[in-house]
């Protein structure tokens, strides 16, 4: 009997009480490769409507965090909440599902224009 990842998802992860209106928190995340710390506990709060940047120089850890948060990279330690639900270690599909995705860069030919250059992705 195959079980649908819909309800597991909602058995495993609890939905936490809203007292803001966050959408996106981050407590204490931290994710390590053996012995180097790519992401040193990080914590965030974005407010729902919010514009929200992350910069730094190359190395710094933006897209390990990112990969954290969307499920690519499992945190070695702290908290993922999104929209109320905590979806720390949940798979991309469980998390794309709940609206947050990522999506690699792409390269574009000189000759791209602006409008073909959006539908690439």
């Amino acid at each position: 009997m195959r079980r649908s990842w819909r309800k597991h998802l909602r058995s495993r992860r609890e939905r936490v009480p809203e007292s803001t209106e966050n959408i996106l928190e981050l407590t204490n995340l931290t994710k390590r490769f053996g012995g180097l710390v790519a992401v040193d506990n990080v914590s965030l709060h974005i407010k729902r409507g919010e514009v929200f940047a992350l910069i730094g120089p190359n190395g710094a850890g933006k897209t390990t965090l990112f990969n954290n948060v969307t499920g690519l990279f499992t945190p070695t330690a702290g908290r993922v909440v999104f929209d109320g639900r905590d979806i720390t270690g949940s798979k991309p599909h469980q998390v794309a599902r709940l609206g947050i995705a990522r999506t690699s860069s792409t390269t574009c030919r000189a000759s791209t224009t602006c409008a073909s250059g959006a539908t690439f992705g």
